[in-house]
């Protein structure tokens, strides 16, 4: 009987893979009604075992589709979010994910017709998303506030792979390296040249990180990023068999910073924030809250893409989906938080954006 089962099994699973290579999906229901039609199930246990795979099928393509689009495979997630909402159009987060697969793929007519298909469900979790999408769509970028934490999320999870590969190796002078560079001269020449607690926010694939280790700067570095694969990433680095980091934690800067400030936490002597401020649109509550994680000693060291407009403070991207600052903006924000402009420098991150790092003390 059990091999029975298997081979009725392994039968549905041929259909199924087979389904998916070919799928014409308007023709789906008479194909599916003729298999069953012809194919003769023997026994209760294996039919229950059919029907509970049946069932499953929406849910398992779901969170395939969702695999697919944290790696950046679009086409594939496309295919599993349509079969989910195939076979149960009530998955109504489906229809804003494979409006996001369409979106990144230019496709913005049929992005827009899921996005809207998602706002006009009873489901509200995505809605900031949905509309942060439809307004890039319609290029109103000046009503751009905010970017929503989780295609923050999901867009660094989908470069995190290539990340160094793209925007580090065989580079010279890299923001991160320059970054690192005006670090380490403050500490040698005004502060300790080493035993500092440092934090690394936005701490990416963990090269910051990697270079302040093996100068021996820090008695402790602690990692946070939003995106898991990021940690992951940053959580393999080491030097003399330890682990760069001494915690790493997958949080939103804004809910790190909370944490410290509720449970007490000894302040940082180097806070570092390598090119996080193009996600972060309240600028001035950013300074107010990280203002509360610097030593009396400490600084805050930072980099960030520029404004080509001189008469905008800030200026939304929509194809890189971040920011741009102008520095007037950036300084003048900083003096009122109670942070002191210590050195500047002008970098330029990958693509010829121009940029600028500073520190700042309090």
């Amino acid at each position: 009987m059990k091999e029975q089962h298997s081979n009725i099994l392994q039968k549905w699973w041929g259909f199924y893979r087979n389904l998916v290579a070919t799928i014409h999906f308007k023709a789906l229901p008479a194909i599916i009604k003729r298999w069953l039609a012809n194919f003769k199930l023997e026994g209760a246990a294996a039919y229950n075992d059919l029907l509970l795979k049946i069932n499953d099928l929406p849910r398992t393509n779901f969170e395939l589709g969702l695999y697919h689009l944290n790696c950046g495979n679009f086409s594939d997630s496309t295919l599993r979010f349509r079969i989910a909402l195939f076979f149960n159009h009530n998955i109504h987060s489906a229809y804003y994910y494979l409006g996001r697969c369409y979106y990144q793929q230019l496709k913005l007519e049929k992005a827009e017709k899921y996005f809207k298909q998602y706002l006009a469900t009873e489901e509200k979790d995505l809605v900031p998303e949905a509309q942060f999408c439809l307004s890039i769509i319609h290029n109103k970028v000046e009503s751009v506030t905010e970017i929503p934490p989780s295609i923050v999320l999901t867009n660094f999870n989908q470069i995190s792979a290539q990340y160094d590969a793209t925007f580090l190796e065989g580079r010279v002078d890299t923001p991160q390296d320059i970054l690192f560079a005006m670090i380490n001269e403050h500490l040698q020449t005004h502060a300790k040249p080493y035993g500092n607690l440092i934090v690394d926010l936005g701490c990416g694939t963990g090269y910051i990180g990697q270079l302040i280790r093996d100068a021996r700067l820090a008695s402790s570095i602690v990692g946070v990023d939003i995106s898991p694969k990021m940690i992951q990433l940053s959580s393999a680095r080491v030097r003399d068999k330890l682990s760069v980091y001494s915690r790493l934690e997958n949080t939103s800067i804004q809910n790190f910073i909370a944490s410290q400030r509720e449970n007490k936490q000894e302040p940082f002597d180097v806070v570092i924030a390598s090119n996080i401020l193009g996600y972060i649109p309240d600028v001035p509550s950013f300074f107010l809250n990280v203002r509360n994680l610097i030593s009396k000693s400490g600084i805050l060291a930072l980099s960030f893409k520029t404004s080509d407009d001189a008469e905008s403070a800030i200026e939304f991207d929509r194809y890189l989906e971040c920011f741009f600052y102008s520095p007037d903006f950036i300084k003048t924000t900083a003096e009122k938080e109670g942070l002191h402009l210590l050195q500047e420098k002008d970098i330029k991150f990958v693509g010829e954006d121009s940029g600028k790092v500073m520190i700042f003390s309090i």
